[in-house]
Order: structure tokens, then sequence, then C-alpha cells
């Protein structure tokens, strides 16, 4: 027996799925996501949100956050990879301390 290569999906693969199933594309493989998340998932990017948005406003970081769920296309190659905007998590990592 012929061993059956996966279906590797694109992002137009992905577009053309019904609105309104649940999933993730990552590395090609379509993941089923859960419908919604859990209380304590919930409990925690909240207070994930409070604790990097204030981090934000008190040292005047040009970043925006975002809780709810939305598309994410990251790719291969950035022509903008050098922009300090895709830099900015690595920054707040290296800058942010749990006393400040």
């Amino acid at each position: 027996m012929e061993a059956r290569i996966p279906k590797i999906y694109t992002y137009a693969d992905y577009l053309q799925l019904p609105q309104d199933v649940t999933v993730e594309l990552i590395d090609g493989i379509i993941y089923d996501m859960s419908p919604a998340p859990s209380r304590i998932h919930q409990e925690i990017i909240f207070e994930l949100t409070l604790v990097i948005g204030n981090y934000i406003k008190q040292n005047n970081k040009p970043c925006k956050i975002y809780t709810a769920p939305f598309d994410v296309i990251l790719v291969a190659f950035c022509k903008n990879a050098q922009d300090e905007r895709y830099q900015a998590l690595h920054r707040i990592k290296k800058d942010w301390s749990p006393s400040s």
C-alpha cells in the first residue's frame, strides 16, 4: 500500500472555509480550535492585558493589545522585519521586570 502524503493547506484554502468553522492554520495543517476559551483562560488573558497594557502606557510605547480573536498572518519573509514595531515584544521582555 502506498503511503498517503498529507495535504498541505495554504492561506487561500483557509479563506475558502465556511465562516462558522473554527480552525487555525499552522505550517500547512488545519487544526480544530475549541469553540470558546475557558474561564481560567479568560482570567489569565485579562491579567496579562492589564500588566502589559500598564507597561505600554507608563513607558509611552507605540504598541497596542488585542484580546479578541482575529486572524494573524505571519509570513516567512517580511521586508519590514527590521521595523522597530516588529521587535516590540523582544524589547518589552528585555526592559520589563515584575517590580517596575
